[in-house]
């Protein structure tokens, strides 16, 4: 079977996700298919492929891969034994925006959205419920920085 493959994002783990499907055969460079909001081309292991529009990745994958930043924002302050701490949560409007055009989109009950970002227990749970005629499911990154392929290719948990 030849996978089709979209990747939305093309940071730190939208590239360990591209490198990691090419390297191992699983699919095919010309199935892998890519947007990147901020970039017209990518270039990853000496391999440069110019990003699509969302649309035109959605259209023609099997599997939609989100790889979009959760950037941390602060709520609140507290002192804590004389320490000021900062508490808040993860903000997932980049998310849900890209979901929300996203769903416009897919043509199939066998396309499956595949959740790589950060995010907090529950949050494709409730993605479900809101779309119920698309499928979703988690595939959370744990992958560090400056071994983000290598932590790609050899997950210490899955």
């Amino acid at each position: 079977m030849e996978y089709k493959i979209g990747i939305i994002g093309c940071g730190i783990v939208g590239s360990a996700t591209i490198n990691g499907f090419r390297s191992n055969g699983f699919c095919k460079d010309e199935n892998i298919r890519i947007y990147d909001k901020y970039k017209e081309e990518v270039n990853i292991l000496d391999w440069k492929k110019k990003t699509e529009s969302l649309k035109t990745v959605i259209k023609n994958s099997q599997y939609i891969f989100i790889c979009l930043p959760t950037p941390y924002k602060v709520t609140k302050e507290e002192k804590i034994n004389g320490h000021k701490i900062e508490l808040g949560e993860i903000d997932l409007s980049i998310i849900d925006k890209t979901i929300g055009e996203l769903v416009e989109h897919i043509n199939s009950d066998e396309q499956v959205i595949i959740m790589r970002s950060t995010v907090i227990p529950g949050t494709t749970k409730n993605y479900s419920k809101k779309y119920p005629n698309i499928r979703f499911c988690s595939n959370p990154e744990f992958l560090r920085e400056a071994s983000a392929y290598e932590d790609f290719l050899n997950p210490d948990r899955i």
